[in-house]
């Protein structure tokens, strides 16, 4: 695999890409890796804005080794804007939609549940609570993952809750009425 993000700067980065451009309109078929080249974890900027995304069967080092050969993988550098993150993935274009995809709808959510998980191993090593805690939010991330690519069953809420969201919604589009006031529902005219 060709290391097309490593821990350069970006113009070092971006000649990385042109050349595995350059490369690809020779022929030459080659999968990429995005890495951050980071050493140590604390203070270094570059750790968690190059990464690489692989596409594999299962979460082991031989099925991660074949996806990667194979070129199910996609190197992706983070940046930091006003607006928040912005990713650029490079690899197949099937490959990097679908890596968009997952960066904006599974990764965050996911993340956000497996905080629970590493707060709970915290308060495990500290003696603060026992295992059981820490097995709870491991198997909460994994119904996550599970539902999210369909290999379990969606959970939707009970009976009483859609009956109760429909009878608000009803009451919401009618206009409700208030002490002296209601709400207009009727699209606002157009002045000419």
């Amino acid at each position: 695999a060709y290391e097309v993000l490593g821990g350069m700067g970006s113009t070092e980065n971006n000649h990385s890409v042109a050349l595995w451009g350059d490369l690809r309109a020779e022929g030459l078929k080659i999968p990429v890796v995005g890495s951050s080249d980071a050493h140590r974890l604390e203070k270094d900027a570059a750790f968690s804005h190059l990464f690489t995304i692989c596409f594999a069967a299962e979460n082991t080092n031989e099925a991660i080794i074949a996806a990667v050969k194979q070129g199910n993988c996609v190197a992706v550098e983070a940046t930091e804007t006003e607006n928040g993150v912005q990713y650029r993935c490079y690899g197949s274009c099937r490959l990097v939609a679908y890596a968009h995809f997952l960066l904006e709808n599974f990764f965050p959510h996911y993340q956000h549940r497996c905080i629970g998980t590493g707060v709970a191993m915290r308060a495990y090593a500290m003696n603060e609570c026992g295992a059981e805690l820490v097995e709870q939010n491991a198997a909460l991330c994994q119904v996550f993952r599970n539902r999210f690519f369909g290999k379990t069953a969606a959970a939707y809420p009970a009976k009483e809750i859609f009956d109760f969201e429909d009878k608000w919604r009803a009451v919401q589009l009618n206009g409700p009425k208030t002490r002296g006031s209601s709400v207009d529902a009727t699209p606002a005219k157009t002045l000419i």
